[in-house]
Order: structure tokens, then C-alpha cells, then sequence
């Protein structure tokens, strides 16, 4: 803008006519340029606000980032996974529970759940059909390996995560991770982070739209109670859903073995 005010007032002079002429014209312009820019966005920002007043931050696409993967297991004191097996999650990030696991031998205030799909239920019979006659599975490869495989992945860290299996409805994957911090003013806040995988049977959790949402609490020390601190949240809200469905799938669900 600098440079068009320089080049308006080399054309009108240096007068306070031209000056006065410059310097409408410029705002003239600027306003013309506000005027599209908002006509072009305004669409992304009344839906950025939208989804931002029901805790969701971001939409992304593929598989949960390796950055916020290693945020979660460094940093979380709570991490609640939910998967139909999760091998693949598992295996793909043993460095990562590794990591958690030396936290908890330090001391460090950590718990992880871990939901994954019962063994021989009729809703893993029905998720392999549906990946048959999709081609996405061969005959002779049952899904019931998928569950061996998780369990025996799960097995080195028995010490710090608690596993337990459902075996009915579909399940969305979901990874909830809770975080204690300070502002600068010593509050506490409590912030709970939720990552969740929108996929379709037969496809898998590696083709969706994954929906990433925050909601951050403050410590009433009055009432010893962590409340919003986000006025302009509305219901519903994704992070809210998110706990709701992983907690009560957790208590409906037997203990693995």
C-alpha cells in the first residue's frame, strides 16, 4: 500500500490537494480490494467459526499426523484409543508407547485405554464380510488375526495401558488426549484434545476425514471443579461426543484377556 500511496502522489504532486486526492484514492482502492477478499472468503470464515463454536479446530484428511502423535504420548496424562483392532496403530508407533511406558516408570501421571473389537463377535464377522465383497480382503484371511496381532502388541505394555473389547455396533476411531497446564497467571487448565477418524465399512481408518477438536477447561478453585472457559461453544460439541461415546462403550465393554 505504501508503494501505491508513493506512486499516486508522484502523479498528483505534493500538494495538499494532491495529498488529499492520494490519499482518498488509496482508501478507494483498499476498500475495493477488502470488498473481494471478504465476498471470496466469507463462505470459509462463517464455516471456520461454525465448526470452531462446536470444538472443532480443523478438518484433515489420511492418517492422525506423526507431530501430533508424539505430542500425545510426551505430553498427555490421559489417552483413550479406540479402533476395531489397531494393529497397524500399534505397531506403526511402538516408539511412542515406549516413550509413555519410561514416562510412567519416571512417575509421571499417565493413563491409556485401549477399546478394540471382541474376537469371534458377529461384528467382526460382519465388517470381514462387507471387506470381502468389497476386495479388499482375501477369504482366507480372517479379521480375527487382526485382533491376535493387537493383543500381542499390546502385551509389552501390560503395565500401562488397560485394554478391554466391544463386540457389537460400529465403532469410529477416536484417540482422546487430556492435558494439565498453567497459564501465566498460575491458573490451571485442563485441555482435552479429540482426534476422530469419520471412515465407512468396508473402507479402513486409513481412507476418512479425520475431525480434530479442543476444548480447554479452567480450575474453579471455589468449587474444586474445571469448568469451559469457552463462552461461544454450543452444543453439540465434538469433544464432548467424543468422551461420551469412548466412556460409555468403556463401561459397557468386558475386560480383554
Amino acid at each position: 500500500m505504501n508503494m501505491t500511496y508513493s506512486f499516486l502522489q508522484s502523479q498528483l504532486g505534493t500538494t495538499i490537494i494532491g495529498e488529499v486526492i492520494a490519499t482518498s484514492m488509496l482508501a478507494f482502492f483498499t476498500a475495493i480490494i477488502a470488498f473481494f477478499f471478504t465476498k471470496r472468503y466469507s463462505k470459509q470464515v462463517k464455516l471456520a467459526k461454525k465448526l470452531k463454536n462446536h470444538n472443532i479446530d480443523e478438518i484433515d484428511v489420511g492418517q492422525i499426523s506423526l507431530k501430533d502423535i508424539k505430542f500425545i504420548f510426551k505430553k498427555a496424562e490421559k489417552i483413550q484409543i479406540i479402533y476395531v483392532a489397531g494393529g497397524g496403530f500399534v505397531e506403526a508407533n511402538s516408539n511412542f508407547f515406549q516413550i509413555a511406558q519410561r514416562r510412567k516408570k519416571r512417575g509421571d501421571r499417565i493413563n491409556i485405554q485401549f477399546l478394540y473389537a471382541q474376537k469371534g463377535s458377529s461384528f467382526l464377522q460382519e465388517i470381514q464380510e462387507m471387506e470381502i465383497i468389497a476386495g479388499i480382503r482375501a477369504e482366507e484371511k480372517e479379521i480375527n488375526q487382526d485382533i491376535d496381532r493387537v493383543i500381542n502388541l499390546l502385551q509389552p505394555f501390560s503395565d500401562l495401558i488397560e485394554s478391554r473389547c466391544f463386540s457389537t455396533q460400529y465403532r469410529l476411531p477416536v484417540i482422546i488426549a487430556s492435558f494439565r497446564t498453567k497459564s501465566k497467571n498460575g491458573v490451571e487448565k485442563l485441555i482435552t484434545r479429540v482426534w476422530m477418524q469419520v471412515t465407512l465399512p468396508p473402507d479402513h481408518s486409513d481412507l476418512c476425514v479425520i475431525l480434530k477438536g479442543t476444548r480447554v477447561k479452567q480450575y474453579d478453585s471455589k468449587y474444586d471443579y474445571f469448568e469451559s472457559d469457552d463462552e461461544e461453544s454450543v452444543s453439540p460439541s465434538i469433544v464432548e461426543m467424543a468422551e461420551n461415546y469412548f466412556e460409555t462403550i468403556w463401561k459397557l465393554s468386558k475386560k480383554s484377556r
